[in-house]
C-alpha cells in the first residue's frame, strides 16, 4: 500500500508540473490580451507557443527550488 501511494503522489505530481507548463503561458497571454499582464506575455515564439510565459514559469520554478534548497537523496 505504501509503494502504491507513492506512485500515486508521482505521477499526480507529474501531471501537475505539464498542467503548468501546458496552460499558464497560454493564460498569461489571455490575460496580457486583456491587459492584466505585460503585454510581452502574448507573444507567440518561433514554434508557435508562448516562449514570455515558459521563460517565466522556469525562472519562478528555479527560484523555489532555490529558495527551498532541495536536494535530490538518490
Amino acid at each position: 500500500m505504501y509503494y502504491l501511494l507513492q506512485l500515486t503522489t508521482t505521477l499526480i505530481l507529474i501531471f501537475a508540473a505539464n498542467t503548468s507548463f501546458a496552460d499558464f503561458p497560454r493564460l498569461s497571454a489571455f490575460m496580457a490580451q486583456d491587459g492584466y499582464m505585460p503585454r510581452q506575455m502574448a507573444n507567440l515564439g518561433d514554434r508557435l507557443v508562448y516562449t514570455n510565459g515558459i521563460l517565466t514559469l522556469t525562472a519562478l520554478a528555479s527560484v523555489l527550488i532555490i529558495a527551498s534548497r532541495a536536494t535530490s537523496r538518490a
